[in-house]
């Protein structure tokens, strides 16, 4: 009998606990053998088996020549990777020595490795930790991620598929065939090169040019967040995928301003703004539509509400009929058709090609950036109302 291979993506920190709960049966996503995976599920002999966990720079970060200057640095990585167990481990180090911990950052749930990177590449982000193989292989076509094969946080790491402690006989079968098949990464570099060459990488949102641009549009982005039910962060991701704050844009395709509304849309009955040249209407106009398409097409309760965004923006790039017909087609095939990341935008790839997924995913990491941002404007501001706190005593 012919064996037939389904491919379910699911957030990297969920996936031992979804392979558990049965919805697959093998998990196959670059996992490092630790003891607490191992207490959960049982993984096959390493695929391979010598992996180095390298600390990955943008290239303007230069001031870290050793493990010991990772002290003090924010370094963000993948929620439930090995590489929070083992830079945790490092901060108990600097600890035992007297070094200030560095400061953790587990990621966004809905940003796979490669996400991570690209935030790096863009400035977004200074520091993170990656298997050295998958990094090295990005950084072919991401030319601002620096590989530092230096510095390591772990070595001798064994990447490995997982299986349910009770599917020893499905564990066998996968161990004679890496057996036979045991091949190096070669292929993957080749592939991620030919398919991503060509691919528009995010700029930096927050590089203080950037941060002027949306400093002075804030106070309209709150206002019709407020108005229509939004984080005003997640609008201005939108517009910056839009038109990289930029009213002046026009598409081809006749898309007017910041929120690249087309005329028909906005003269629609459910968005009915005029003058849509002008910024703030421009803005109405787009929050309008975003919110006419989060209540008459996402609306059912069973969606969580952080979905019901994910949805109506892949909409307004691609329709919702569109997007519905995706999420019938993605019900069919066992994904969830109320959920947009790891879910319904796998069928979207498929059917539709990359562009819608592109798009949401952008957002997203724009999105990631603003808030990254945001904590970082609010801890400074803590710590001088502390310092002047300090001062008036």
């Amino acid at each position: 009998n012919r064996t037939k291979m389904v491919f379910m993506r699911v957030p990297f920190g969920q996936l031992l606990e979804a392979l558990n709960e049965g919805k697959g049966d093998i998990a196959a996503a670059g996992l490092t053998i630790t003891d607490e995976r191992q207490a959960k599920v049982s993984f096959t002999d390493p695929y391979i088996p010598a992996v180095r966990e390298v600390v990955v720079l943008n290239r303007q970060k230069r001031e870290i020549d050793s493990i010991d200057d990772l002290s003090g640095q924010k370094v963000y990585v993948l929620r439930g990777s090995s590489f929070v167990t083992h830079l945790e481990g490092l901060n108990r180090k600097f600890m035992q020595q007297g070094r200030s911990p560095l400061e953790l950052v587990k990621s966004d749930p809905n940003l796979a490795p490669e996400d991570i990177l690209e935030l790096v590449n863009a400035g977004v982000l200074n520091i993170t930790v990656a298997d050295q193989h998958i990094a090295e292989a990005w950084s072919q076509v991401l030319p601002d991620i620096l590989v530092r094969k230096d510095l390591s946080i772990n070595t001798g790491g064994k990447i490995a598929w997982a299986v349910r402690k009770d599917n020893e006989k499905l564990r066998a079968h996968l161990n004679a065939f890496i057996k036979k098949n045991k091949k190096g990464s070669l292929l993957g570099n080749i592939l991620i090169k030919r398919y991503y060459k060509n691919s528009k990488w995010i700029k930096n949102p927050v590089y203080q040019e950037e941060k002027k641009k949306l400093d002075t549009l804030m106070g309209l982005f709150k206002k019709y967040a407020d108005y229509y039910g939004f984080d005003w962060l997640a609008l201005s991701a939108q517009a910056y995928q839009e038109s990289k704050l930029d009213n002046s844009k026009r598409s081809p395709e006749g898309a007017i301003g910041i929120m690249q509304v087309l005329p028909k849309t906005a003269a629609h009955k459910s968005v009915n703004i005029t003058d849509i040249h002008l910024l703030e209407n421009n803005i109405h106009a787009g929050v309008k539509y975003l919110h006419f398409l989060r209540e008459r097409y996402f609306s059912n309760p069973a969606i969580e509400p952080a979905s019901r965004v994910n949805l109506s923006w892949a909409a307004y790039n691609a329709g919702p009929a569109k997007i519905n017909k995706l999420r019938k087609i993605a019900q069919k095939r066992g994904f969830d058709p109320n959920k947009w990341f790891f879910n319904v935008e796998k069928i979207a790839s498929e059917f539709i090609g990359r562009e819608t997924v592109e798009y949401v995913a952008n957002i997203n990491k724009y999105y990631v950036a603003y808030k990254l941002q945001q904590e970082e404007n609010e801890k400074r501001k803590r710590s001088l109302k502390t310092f002047s706190g300090l001062q008036l005593k």
